[in-house]
């Protein structure tokens, strides 16, 4: 079996997650040195990589506080525990400013296939903003009836 060399050039990282978005009907643009864009139901997402962090990726969605109307902030944080709880590879939580994150990271070991990555990433990030706001919905109708 003739070895092939599977190490990561961190400088098509980028380009082929592009690609990747691109073939599964996405329109993804790049919109920093480190960062593709793509707008997924509606709403901006993100595919971060360093090329000085080689062997880390991340996927983001970013939602201003404004977005969830009146809801009170402990309710936002138990949805954001409930989501952290259940949802295994996606996060939420609440960032500096008091707007709302959600996040997929991930490392690249040798070998990973960035295209089949950048796909089960996308589709964690998008289960993970759908189960927040799925509980976020159900913490506020229990929170009525009490």
């Amino acid at each position: 079996i003739k070895k092939t060399n599977t190490a990561l050039i961190p400088s098509t990282v980028l380009p082929t997650i592009q690609e990747a978005l691109t073939k599964a009907g996405f329109r993804p643009t790049r919109d920093t040195e480190i960062r593709i864009e793509y707008k997924n139901e509606g709403y901006f997402c993100y595919f971060c990589y360093r090329e000085d962090e080689p062997d880390f990726l991340m996927a983001q969605a970013n939602f201003e506080r404004g977005a969830f109307g009146t809801e009170e902030e402990l309710l936002l944080l138990r949805a954001c525990a409930k989501t952290n709880c259940f949802q295994k590879a996606g996060k939420a939580y609440i960032d500096e400013q008091g707007d709302l994150s959600f996040t997929v990271e991930n490392f690249l070991p040798w070998g990973t296939p960035i295209s089949l990555l950048t796909l089960y990433m996308r589709k964690a990030l998008a289960s993970t903003i759908a189960f927040f706001h799925e509980t976020l919905q159900g913490l506020a109708e229990e929170a009525k009836v009490e």
